[in-house]
């Protein structure tokens, strides 16, 4: 007790104090779940963003440039798919031996060697391949569209087609986003 203090303050404080502590603590949870929270969302909203651009610059520029676009949706379509054939097919027959070895191995213990064929089936065509395919298609062509867009915004090239009238969006994003996801 600090002299001055009477007997009936001290409770007071120390209630005072407490709350405080209680108060801080739901700060820093509150500002670790903001801190978590705002990039994801911001990206989500940016997404949505991105979205809403692409879908009103089809509608608006729709008839505009259609050969050029659909030479460059044609290359997009060979790069992104019949280019990654032979890498998703490598991955394939690895992964696949891999799963076989292993099924092979766990059903002779159980006795159920004659499960091999149906259980390898649907884990490789149902389950991992769709998803090998995607993965292997977002890293190869992702990567790609991102370093043509980087390198046309080094050079200029994207200022080029502002300057010339031609909305980048329309000419650079469309023909890939529709290409990808043929």
């Amino acid at each position: 007790m600090r002299p001055g203090q009477t007997i009936d303050q001290r409770p007071a404080r120390e209630q005072q104090t407490a709350s405080m502590a209680k108060v801080a603590y739901s700060d820093i949870i509150a500002g670790s779940i903001g801190r978590w929270l705002l990039p994801k969302l911001g990206r989500v909203i940016d997404q949505a963003a991105f979205f809403w651009i692409s879908l009103k610059v089809m509608i608006r520029y729709r008839g505009i440039g259609r050969q050029l676009l659909n030479r460059i949706l044609v290359q997009q379509v060979y790069f992104t798919g019949l280019q990654s054939l032979e890498l998703i097919a490598f991955f394939a027959v690895l992964l696949g031996a891999v799963i076989f070895l292993q099924a092979n191995s766990i059903l002779t213990k159980l006795g159920s060697a004659g499960a091999l064929s149906s259980v390898v089936i649907s884990i490789l065509i149902r389950e991992i391949g769709p998803m090998l395919t995607a993965v292997v298609i977002i890293l190869r062509s992702g990567s790609a569209i991102a370093m043509e867009i980087g390198y046309m915004n080094v050079l200029g090239e994207i200022e080029g087609l502002e300057m010339q009238g031609v909305a980048p969006h329309h000419f650079l994003c469309i023909p890939r986003l529709i290409g990808v996801t043929i």
